[in-house]
């Protein structure tokens, strides 16, 4: 599987450009010369479930309204296959 065909898009705007440039999350990330590798953010599922700790202590903190949270957290949950990939 192609990770910069496959993943889902991320659209990218570019300065002085009207049009904008639309790749996936792994291509923009990509540490790896060849445009089909794998990539490999090295972000482990501690790290994650530390991330969403702080997300959610922050989200808390301002007090935003359960309807936006839920959808934050919605997104953010969507990303986790494409950020976390170690064990």
């Amino acid at each position: 599987m192609c990770l910069a065909r496959d993943a889902p898009a991320r659209i990218i705007p570019r300065a002085g450009s009207r049009e904008p440039r639309v790749r996936s999350l792994a291509a923009t990330h990509r540490v790896s010369a060849c445009s089909c590798a794998p990539v490999q953010l090295e972000i482990s599922p501690d790290v994650w479930n530390a991330f969403t700790g702080h997300l959610n202590e922050t989200v808390a903190r301002f007090r935003i309204a359960d309807r936006e949270r839920n959808e934050l957290v919605a997104i953010v949950q969507s990303l986790r296959p494409e950020i976390v990939n170690r064990p």
